[in-house]
């Protein structure tokens, strides 16, 4: 099996896509009503309605990330990167989205009573700390 190596996927700031997102709209938007009162369908229509359509597509995109908090990426099955930046983002809408936690966690477990080889009873139990440090691993070479 391939090992497969963390690395950051291409994103951009969502409110940036946002602010494109309203201006397109606001275009096809004017466009479509100005030339609604025309019989007929031009192609600039045609052209502002697949505009709005392709805004709409891209709604899919977002993506916000928590501190201490991950994203992976795949796209038709294979990993194309991952978010590890705190933030509102936009990447590719068709990429499917996996949250990792990268939060430390610990396991207490219960005091069980065990013999050492002399027979003597030993109070034992055990305290687990971790924390994922490659998202990409964690989630595919487990």
């Amino acid at each position: 099996m391939k090992e497969i190596q963390e690395k950051n996927i291409f994103s951009v700031n969502g409110w940036v896509t946002v602010l494109v997102d309203l201006g397109v709209v606001a275009l096809c938007g004017q466009h479509i009503i100005s030339h609604a009162a025309r019989a007929g369908v031009t192609a600039g229509m045609v052209l502002s309605i697949l505009g709005i359509i392709l805004v709409f597509m891209t709604f899919g995109g977002f993506f916000l990330i928590h501190p201490n908090e991950s994203k992976v990426f795949t796209f038709l099955g294979k990993y194309v990167g991952s978010a590890l930046t705190a933030g509102f983002f936009w990447t590719n809408p068709f990429a499917v989205k996996k949250k990792v936690t990268l939060r430390i966690f610990s396991f207490n477990s219960e005091t069980i009573k065990v013999n050492d080889a002399l027979g003597n009873p030993i109070e034992i139990a055990a305290v687990v700390v971790w924390h994922v440090v490659d998202s990409a691993k964690a989630l595919f070479n487990v």
